[in-house]
Parts: C-alpha cells; structure tokens; sequence
C-alpha cells in the first residue's frame, strides 16, 4: 500500500539525519511551552482574582474546576506564541553551536533548512488547509 502524498512527504522529509535532530529539537520547546504558558496564565489568573473569587462563596472545589475548564482556551491563545519561542530558541540554539553553519559548510541551503521549522517559513508551507505551493500561491508551483 502506498501512503499518500502528504504522509510520503513527511516519511521523505524524516530520513534525513539533520531534519531529525532539527525537528526533535524544536518539538521539545515546543511542548514546554504549549504546556507552560497557560499553567502560568493559570496562576497569574487565580492570584489576581482569588479574593473575590472567595467572597463571593465559592468553595475551592468549584474554583479549580473552573480553572480546569479555562485550560483548553488558555493553550488557544499562548499556541502562537508556543510556536515562535520555539522556532526562535531552536534556530537560537542552532547558531549559538556553529550548526547552521556546519548545515551551509555542508552543501545545504536555508531553503531547505528553514521549511521544517513550524512557523519559520509559511511560504514553504503545504497541507491540510493551506493546499500552498513553493511560491505561496494556490494552484502554482515553482
């Protein structure tokens, strides 16, 4: 069975040593962040408003739940910003070590580092929604 275009893509996209370590990099950040930001709103959130939270009666139960419930819109807003902390610190990092360097000494070019990194590059972006091409532009390859 063949798989389709997009699962070969990524199948294609993984044999290479450098996108591995590129993309474990990033996911690490990544889920820091996705999980990190909204348990930090979270806590600014309950510290400003716990006082009046607990006057008006509620119990801790009821307020905990409720904080429970705000998680999913909290990780919504913070997955922009989730995804630029770690695109920039991977990229970061990456200079810091010399290994984008080592990346152009080896013969590869930013076109084709940069379209790996979520966020980096929607220009080179594809999939489900975008249907874009290398030019950005539905319907035009190039």
């Amino acid at each position: 069975a063949e798989l389709p275009a997009t699962q070969a893509g990524w199948v294609k996209f993984l044999q290479s040593t450098l996108d591995r370590y590129v993309l474990k990099a990033w996911v690490k950040i990544f889920v820091l962040t996705a999980l990190g930001f909204p348990l930090i709103a979270v806590l600014i959130d309950l510290t400003d408003h716990l006082g009046s939270l607990l006057r008006r009666g509620l119990t801790w139960r009821e307020i905990l739940v409720s904080y429970l419930y705000s998680i999913p819109e909290n990780v919504y807003l913070v997955m922009p910003a989730a995804v630029l902390f770690a695109t920039v610190f991977t990229v970061g990092t990456m200079g810091r070590y010399s290994e984008i360097t080592a990346a152009k000494a080896s013969g590869l070019s930013s076109a084709h580092r940069t379209p790996h990194l979520p966020g980096w590059s929607r220009r080179h972006r594809t999939g489900p929604g975008g249907g874009r091409t290398v030019t950005g532009r539905v319907g035009q390859t190039g």
